[in-house]
C-alpha cells in the first residue's frame, strides 16, 4: 500500500464516519422534529428553505448550531471534501478502463465547481444568520433564493460525482463499492425529480456510506 493509497483510505474513513454521525442520528429522530419540507437536520433544511418566515424558525431554534456548522464547513469541510475527490479520482483514472481519463475529468470538473456554490451558500447563508439576528443589518430578500439555488446545484454536481465515481469503481472490478455510490446519486436524482429535497439527507448519508466502502475497496 503506498502513500497516496493509505491517505485516501484514512480521510476517507475519517469523512465517512463524520458525515454518517452528523446524518443518521437527525434522520431517525423522532417525527415531531421535522421541519419545513420534511427536513430532520437543521443544517440541512436551512440550505433549502426559500420561505423567510420558515428560515427564521429553524434560526430561532438552532442559532448556535447553524453558526457553529457554518464555518467548519466553510473552512474545512468544503476544501478537504474537494480535495479527497480530486486526489481519488486521480488515484483511480489508470484502473478505470479507456474512459477512465474521461471520467476522472468529470470527477475533478465537477467536485470543483461543487465545492465553489457550496462556498457561495455559505456565504448567503451567513448573512441571513446574521440579518434575523441583527436588526441593523436589512435583510435582502434575494439571499434565500440565491442560496437555494447554490445548493440545488451543489448537491446536483454531487450526485453526478457520485455517479462517475461509482462507474469507476465497477470498472475496475469493485461492484461494492460502485453500486452503493451509484446508490447515493440515485437518491438525490429521486429528490430532484421529484422536488423532494429532503431526500438530499439521506442522499448525503449514502455518500457517508460510499466514502466507507471506498475505504475497504482501494
Amino acid at each position: 500500500m503506498n502513500l497516496s493509497e493509505m491517505s485516501l483510505r484514512i480521510i476517507g474513513g475519517v469523512m465517512g464516519l463524520v458525515v454518517l454521525s452528523l446524518t443518521l442520528p437527525k434522520i431517525f429522530k423522532p417525527a415531531s422534529e421535522v421541519f419545513a419540507g420534511r427536513f430532520k437536520m437543521p443544517g440541512m433544511a436551512i440550505e433549502w428553505v426559500r420561505a423567510p418566515e420558515e428560515a427564521q424558525k429553524i434560526i430561532v431554534s438552532h442559532s448556535k448550531e447553524l453558526k457553529q456548522g457554518l464555518g467548519l464547513d466553510t473552512y474545512f469541510i468544503v476544501p478537504i471534501y474537494v480535495l479527497y475527490y480530486i486526489g481519488l479520482a486521480w488515484f483511480l483514472r489508470s484502473q478505470s478502463g479507456a474512459w477512465g481519463n474521461y471520467l476522472a475529468i468529470g470527477v475533478i470538473v465537477c467536485i470543483t465547481i461543487a465545492g465553489f456554490f457550496d462556498e457561495g451558500e455559505n456565504f448567503y447563508t451567513k448573512k441571513i444568520l446574521d440579518a434575523f439576528e441583527d436588526k441593523s443589518i436589512k435583510p435582502d430578500a434575494s439571499w434565500l433564493d440565491k442560496k437555494f439555488y447554490a445548493c440545488y446545484i451543489k448537491w446536483a454536481l454531487i450526485a453526478i460525482v457520485l455517479a462517475l465515481t461509482g462507474i469507476m469503481f465497477l470498472s475496475r472490478g469493485n461492484s461494492l463499492a460502485g453500486s452503493v455510490n451509484l446508490l447515493g446519486a440515485l437518491i438525490f436524482l429521486i429528490g430532484f425529480a421529484n422536488k423532494e429535497f429532503f431526500l438530499s439527507e439521506w442522499g448525503f448519508a449514502g455518500m457517508g456510506m460510499s466514502l466507507l466502502f471506498i475505504v475497504i475497496s482501494l
